[in-house]
């Protein structure tokens, strides 16, 4: 699939500093480009209400708990954001 990254998204990579989040946010999304459909993409959920976006829940522990906010459309999808379970609903979708 082709993944296509928001300026935003690139804005809140930069903000994490832990290299552990790091390294499996780049894993995450090495799969989501080697992937061919959406059924290939591990632990995706689609949000309720949405017909186009989605999340994946990055936790590592209590205190690191990540969502990475995705849109799917067709073979295309777009990185929208990366934050902390408490702030990601707040400005995505």
């Amino acid at each position: 699939m082709e993944l296509i990254f928001r300026p935003r998204f690139k804005y809140d990579i930069d903000k994490i500093k832990d290299k552990e989040v790091l390294q499996n946010i780049s894993v995450i999304l090495r799969q989501i480009e080697e992937s061919k459909d959406i059924n290939q993409i591990g632990s995706l959920v689609k949000l309720e209400k949405y017909v186009h976006f989605y999340r994946i829940k990055i936790k590592l522990s209590t205190r690191k708990d990540y969502r990475l906010g995705l849109m799917i459309r067709g073979r295309k999808v777009w990185a929208e954001r990366i934050a902390t379970r408490r702030k990601i609903y707040k400005d995505f979708p």
